[in-house]
């Protein structure tokens, strides 16, 4: 019986309890265990001096805050983590902002240059088509080098609309 009563005792180790334990059996039968002893009389089974309560509290507390320290030090190397992964995902997120930025750049490039061929090309022309209109005697030929007149100035307007875009 004294076994189940310290057996239960450091199963609980955190109750506080300095003094004694009293233990007696009732007139029924029934066992009781208390740390106050029996108003009736009774003949008392056992009593029992627990000071090694406070050891297994003090030892208790000793594993507490190292738990509580091993917590907070993985805490702290969580969110040391926590910030370098964000700060690798701004760095990630900024490289491709940057990638990106430098392929729009590029492609806008090629519009320019390829506007300009473009442009150069109509432009060379452009004396040509004016004498083609000058020269057509039918109204649907002069319409014909009129368009072709008018794409040089389309083309210009979209140049300039490249360029001013940068």
């Amino acid at each position: 019986m004294k076994t189940i009563l310290v057996l239960l005792l450091l199963m609980f180790p955190t109750v506080s309890i300095s003094g004694e334990l009293y233990m007696w059996t009732d007139k029924k039968g029934v066992t009781h265990v208390s740390d106050q002893p029996p108003k009736e009389d009774v003949e008392l089974t056992d009593t029992i001096e627990y000071k090694e309560m406070k050891e297994a509290d003090s030892r208790q507390e000793r594993y507490k805050s190292e738990i509580q320290e091993i917590k907070r030090k993985y805490d702290r190397k969580f969110e040391e983590l926590s910030l370098e992964m964000k700060r690798n995902k701004n760095i990630r997120e900024q490289e491709y902002n940057d990638r990106k930025q430098k392929l729009e750049n590029e492609r806008h490039e090629r519009e320019i240059r390829s506007a300009e061929k473009r442009y150069e090309f109509l432009k060379s022309r452009e004396d040509t088509y004016r004498n083609y209109y000058h020269d057509a005697k039918k109204d649907e030929y002069r319409e014909y080098w009129y368009n072709k007149t008018k794409e040089i100035d389309e083309a210009r307007s979209e140049l300039m609309r490249l360029k001013n875009k940068r």
